[in-house]
């Protein structure tokens, strides 16, 4: 009887071990397939993400290509080789994009002028009064001078004949001591520390803007003629996810290098004595 209860008891630890190794088999089966799913999942994630970069890469690229041709449409502009596109310009040879822009044009001029750089106001002889404003919320010996030469045409062929020149700083510690600039004849608006009304006859050609000391935002109104030009280029991806880009660029009028304001120009003739 006692050699029978121990085959029994002996019989019931070994079905209790093997018991045992089955669950911690399940187990360790349910923590590798656990890991395995994760692994998949992550790389399924990653993947996606990266056709997904590769698919916005494509389409700023798309946009990128549109605001250049914009850019070109602006420059054969100006150079008197072709129109302005006054509508929506859709562009075609693009793999699975729709790339388009549209350029419009503004009497308000608002741009950044970094220090010695200048910028073209066009005027096309008319009267007007322009309001400039400049330099935002800096201390006085942070913020920007203005340089202005106003060129004109006394004979009307269209010629500059001359120019006058306005020297403008609304910091009173550099005109006393320093540059005895003049100072702004009115207040700055808009968040723009200093503004100055400039008064233009029929006569008067264009006028470059040049910052002096220090870099300046700049803001002029009451142009006659158009002083900028804004730019919005548009790719949106024709495949899964309808995904767009849009780049906005403002761009002045094309105006002539800084340096040549300091160069000597003759007439039809240079003579050496």
């Amino acid at each position: 009887m006692i050699i029978k209860g121990m085959l029994k008891l002996d019989s019931f630890n070994r079905q209790h071990q093997a018991g045992q190794v089955g669950l911690v088999i399940i187990l360790i089966m349910v923590v590798i397939l656990t890991i395995g799913l994760s692994i998949a999942t992550r790389t399924t994630q990653q993947t996606q993400i990266s056709v997904e970069q590769a698919e916005s890469s494509r389409v700023f690229n798309a946009a990128e290509s549109g605001l250049e041709h914009a850019l070109a449409s602006i420059f054969n502009y100006e150079r008197d080789e072709g129109e302005l596109p006054s509508n929506r310009v859709e562009l075609s040879g693009f793999d699975n994009a729709n790339v388009q822009y549209d350029i419009s044009t503004s009497s308000e001029l608002q741009t950044h002028l970094t220090q010695g750089a200048a910028a073209e106001l066009p005027f096309n002889n008319n009267d007007a009064t322009i309001t400039i404003n400049w330099s935002q919320n800096v201390s006085c010996n942070d913020a920007a001078a203005l340089f202005i030469s106003v060129y004109y045409d006394d004979d009307a062929d269209g010629i500059a004949d001359g120019a006058r020149h306005y020297a403008l700083d609304g910091c009173d510690d550099r005109r006393n001591n320093q540059n005895s600039f003049s100072a702004p004849n009115s207040s700055g608006s808009d968040g723009y520390n200093f503004g100055h009304q400039l008064a233009i006859t029929s006569d008067d050609l264009f006028a470059r803007l040049k910052s002096v000391y220090n870099d300046t935002q700049v803001r002029v109104t009451g142009l006659p003629s158009t002083a900028q030009y804004n730019i919005q280029a548009n790719a949106q991806n024709t495949q899964a996810g309808q995904e767009t880009k849009s780049i906005m660029v403002e761009r002045t009028i094309g105006t002539a290098p800084w340096v040549l304001d300091y160069a000597l120009v003759s007439g039809n003739t240079i003579i050496k004595n």
